[in-house]
């Protein structure tokens, strides 16, 4: 007996001729479209063509990386220029405010008389003195 020889290439069933009647049913070509495994003629992709899409799709995804990377980058820099401002125009403005209040405090102390409360309490009438409060 002879000892069976080894095909010199894979068994590949999507271009064996007796297998070609179940690879051209509407559900089987539905699935293969989907896999990536027919071109757009409806013909079967060859090891090579195939191997060319997926290499040709790994490139898109790295790409499509680096410009989402890029875009997040730009974006994290105009938020960071924004929250600077953001806190330079807050910081500002509170200066401002504290010279405003501390010019108005003056000038009112200048022009009024200390402002007191009187309440009752244990049946007497009691004073507060409010000058210190603003």
């Amino acid at each position: 007996m002879s000892s069976p020889t080894r095909p010199t290439r894979p068994y590949i069933s999507l271009d064996d001729e007796h297998t070609k009647h179940f690879f051209t049913k509407d559900r089987i070509q539905k699935h293969l479209r989907k896999a990536q495994l027919l071109n757009r003629n409806g013909e079967i992709l060859t090891e090579a063509e195939y191997a060319n899409r997926q290499r040709n799709l790994l490139i898109r995804d790295e790409n499509q990386k680096k410009i989402d990377d890029a875009i997040m980058e730009v974006l994290n820099d105009m938020a960071r220029e924004h929250w600077t401002y953001a806190r330079d125009y807050t910081n500002n403005l509170e200066k401002n405010l504290r010279h405003e209040f501390r010019r108005i405090e003056k000038e009112f102390h200048r022009r009024t008389q200390p402002i007191t409360i009187r309440y009752m309490h244990d049946e007497s009438w009691q004073e507060c003195p409010l000058g210190n409060v603003l």
